[in-house]
């Protein structure tokens, strides 16, 4: 009775901490732990600097490595497949879970959290209901939200089944390495989990360590150093070199090693070490850069001169003004128009670069891989977050166009497409995440412009070929031929000669309407007006567009080509219409079925605005770059 009243305690405690504010829920674990309140400014003790790293650590960019799932690829590309405990199936619903096809005895894990573990050491025992009642707890669970664990954030959840592992003495020892910049510290090893839970400490080189931690008593019997002790490490190293501090868990199963998890916020920060001083100790080598002013140099084609309003200079001009409004100081190099005078620009480059801490990039690809190759030459050992705009680059990487030993010692690379993220790291580039495109609207509407008798189409992208104008203005033209009330409004900046070559003013429903300043409250009132966004694009460079955020922010309803991108940010039937790429019948066919159900595109308008959220600057920065406070 006590336990499932203590059980049932707890559960109403987790649930109470999913509301309450980040910094309150810190308090509340720290004071458990350590039983005083954060320093945030000064944070002294290990525990603290857990906390703070949930603020300020940007966790969510070890998304992959603290996803039991997608880690598996991490850990097969970086020290290979055979340290992985087998996998035997996994599911999204506990439902389908088919134990015929299973072995007798197997362990049932959630890819996120902690403690969502089910050990079944005979299948012919189980509870099957109970089970599957369990598992749909976890998985209707917010973890991050508990412990303010970020990096849990964004996992979408999976039912892994592994295969059950365990020594000849039917004990499993728990190797966890605590590596500070790339290098262990200290091992824990842990003994009985499940029964009288104990644990050693002991240094790199096998030295017991006088250490204890929270609760837990130490082991008192004689524990011989694995034979395979330095195999371990070397591929806990390995492994490590991706953080500043992280918890890497190795399982030693007589005499093969399994990779565990990476841990970066150990026990949520709850378990002080004893003695104190050691605790103490430990804190010192964890660096929070919550109130350091940082020296940003921010590279990016601004264009101030020829104010270029393509997708590139868009986002760097966004860029900038997000990284302008966080707390770090920033110094901005406009590359466009290079050409021109690069000997002065890179002598600009190189003063501003010896004054500042870190590098951002954010420019076209020819323009990044010239400045890589610069700080290549002159051999940067700073952070250098690049920010790619478009989907090619992937490409000329592997056409070779562009040497991938620039790429290599980046920081961070940001692209803007889960299908460019996986060809970076198959290139071995694991430092690379996916930032979509983004935006910061100045204003926000709440509701859609209801559909009317008349549906106004809007072309919105730079006026050229590739981008499908062409085929718009078919599109327009057809449906009028089929008596069908439509005009199409087309804004962007074009060239005269293609407008010639256009003649749009030969058409008595569609118009050119010129260009629009970008990031403005005009251009959201503009295009709030219209009905359907028409994309029938076949840039071959396509990334995230950022017209189609554009389109999103005011409430369009989307009809697309389907680039090659497309469907990562166009849910098919629900925020708009993607057709077959070069298909124009097809692109016809769908519009036609569009029109004769207005309520339909009505309900892609609002969920138009839904996905705006996806692609606004603030849920998307590095709070490293522009500090927590950052709106």
């Amino acid at each position: 009775m006590k336990k499932v009243i203590k059980s049932q305690l707890k559960q109403l405690y987790r649930n109470i901490l999913k509301f309450l504010p980040t910094k309150l829920v810190l308090n509340i674990e720290n004071l458990r732990g350590y039983h005083k309140l954060i320093n945030l400014k000064n944070p002294k003790y290990f525990g603290e600097k857990i906390q703070c790293l949930k603020i300020y650590g940007n966790l969510e960019r070890y998304e992959e490595y603290v996803d039991k799932y997608k880690v598996r690829e991490i850990v097969k590309k970086k020290i290979g497949s055979k340290y992985l405990i087998p996998l035997l199936e996994v599911y999204d619903d506990p439902e389908d879970i088919n134990y015929e096809k299973l072995p007798n005895s197997f362990v049932i894990k959630l890819n996120t959290g902690s403690g969502y573990n089910i050990i079944v050491e005979n299948k012919n025992e189980v509870n099957k209901k109970n089970i599957i009642k369990t598992l749909k707890k976890w998985l209707k669970e917010d973890y991050y939200k508990i412990k303010k664990e970020n990096q849990y954030k964004g996992i979408k959840k999976k039912i892994l089944i592994e295969q059950y592992i365990k020594n000849e003495n039917n004990d499993l020892q728990d190797f966890k390495f605590y590596c500070f910049d790339g290098k262990i510290e200290f091992i824990e090893v842990d003994f009985n989990r499940f029964s009288n839970h104990t644990m050693n400490f002991y240094d790199e080189n096998w030295n017991l360590l006088k250490l204890e931690k929270g609760k837990y008593k130490n082991y008192n019997e004689e524990f011989r150093k694995p034979k395979n002790f330095n195999e371990m490490k070397n591929v806990v190293m390995k492994l490590a070199k991706e953080f500043q501090f992280a918890r890497i868990d190795f399982y030693n199963v007589d005499g093969k090693i399994y990779f565990g998890e990476v841990t970066l916020t150990p026990a949520g920060g709850l378990t002080p070490f004893k003695p104190i001083k050691k605790d103490i100790e430990y804190a010192n080598k964890i660096k929070i850069q919550n109130n350091k002013n940082k020296k940003i140099l921010y590279i990016g084609r601004i264009s101030k001169k020829r104010n270029i309003l393509d997708g590139v200079t868009i986002k760097a001009r966004t860029l900038k003004d997000a990284l302008e409004k966080g707390k770090n100081t920033i110094y901005t190099i406009d590359v466009d128009n290079w050409k021109k005078d690069i000997l002065k620009l890179s002598i600009k480059i190189i003063i501003q670069y010896i004054k500042c801490d870190e590098v951002v990039i954010c420019t076209s690809s020819p323009g990044a891989f010239k400045v890589l190759r610069f700080f290549k030459f002159i051999n940067s050992k700073k952070r250098i977050y690049y920010f790619v705009s478009g989907g090619s680059l992937y490409k000329k990487i592997e056409d070779k166009v562009y040497s991938i030993e620039l790429y290599k010692n980046l920081y961070r690379i940001y692209v803007e497409s889960e299908f460019m993220k996986e060809k970076f790291i198959s290139y071995g580039l694991i430092q690379t995440e996916v930032k979509y495109n983004f935006r910061n609207p100045l204003i926000k509407f709440d509701k859609i412009k209801k559909t009317e008798d008349k549906i106004k189409f809007i072309f919105y992208s730079r006026v050229v070929k590739d981008k499908g104008v062409e085929h718009a203005i078919r599109l327009i033209k057809r449906l009028s031929k089929g008596h069908y009330n439509v005009e199409l409004y087309i804004y962007g900046q074009a060239k005269k000669e293609y407008l010639d070559f256009l003649d749009i003013k030969q058409y008595d429903n569609i118009y050119y309407m010129g260009a629009i300043q970008p990031n403005s409250i005009d251009e959201y009132k503009i295009m709030h007006n219209y009905d359907i966004f028409v994309f029938p694009t076949e840039h071959d460079g396509e990334g995230l567009p950022g017209a189609l955020i554009d389109a999103y922010i005011s409430g369009l309803c989307v009809v697309a080509s389907n680039w090659k991108y497309a469907s990562e940010y166009i849910y098919n039937k629900r925020s708009g219409i993607i057709f077959n790429y070069k298909d124009y019948n097809d692109m016809y066919d769908k519009v036609l079925e569009l029109l004769n159900n207005r309520e339909q595109i009505d309900y892609y308008k609002k969920n138009a605005l839904k996905e705006a959220k996806k692609y606004i600057i603030k849920n998307i920065i590095p709070r490293e770059l522009v500090g927590d406070e950052f709106e």
